[in-house]
């Protein structure tokens, strides 16, 4: 009986024990930054904006404002059954001593991750920008979180 006991017990402590339950696999993405740098003057808008393009018609709004910050992406194609891009654009800054770059692209099971990196240095205008950077990643239809 006491063999019973031990066998029932170890066969359900170990059936229950599996160590991959909670991992979720993330798969490093390869992604291209296609523009980096900052708004100023009136192309400054109040808040952080974080936001995945999808479509021609969003593509040519961008481009076109882009265009006014000396930033010509005019000729950059993108094949939107393929691709996607993401436009991520930080909150204002006092001056500019700042700028946003991408670390990496995760995609897991339920999302793709988008760290950002936040950079300050000592160099920069003394006027008020919105430090943005435009990626491209592979066309997902899995939410986009940004880290």
């Amino acid at each position: 009986m006491k063999n019973f006991i031990l066998i029932a017990t170890l066969s359900i402590f170990l059936t229950n024990c599996k160590g991959d339950d909670n991992v979720i696999a993330a798969e490093n993405e390869i992604f291209e930054i296609l523009a980096a740098g900052a708004f100023a003057g009136d192309n400054i808008t109040t808040t952080s904006q974080n936001s995945v393009i999808t479509a021609q018609s969003d593509w040519n709004s961008l481009v076109s404002l882009l265009a006014t910050e000396h930033h010509d992406l005019s000729g950059t194609t993108i094949n939107f059954n393929q691709e996607n891009i993401v436009f991520v654009r930080d909150e204002p800054r006092p001056d500019g001593k700042y700028a946003i770059v991408v670390d990496k692209v995760l995609y897991t099971s339920t999302e793709v991750q988008f760290y950002i990196n936040k950079i300050v240095n000592n160099a920069g205008h003394h006027m008020p920008i919105q430090p943005f950077c435009i990626a491209k990643i592979s066309k997902t239809n899995l939410p986009v979180n940004f880290y």
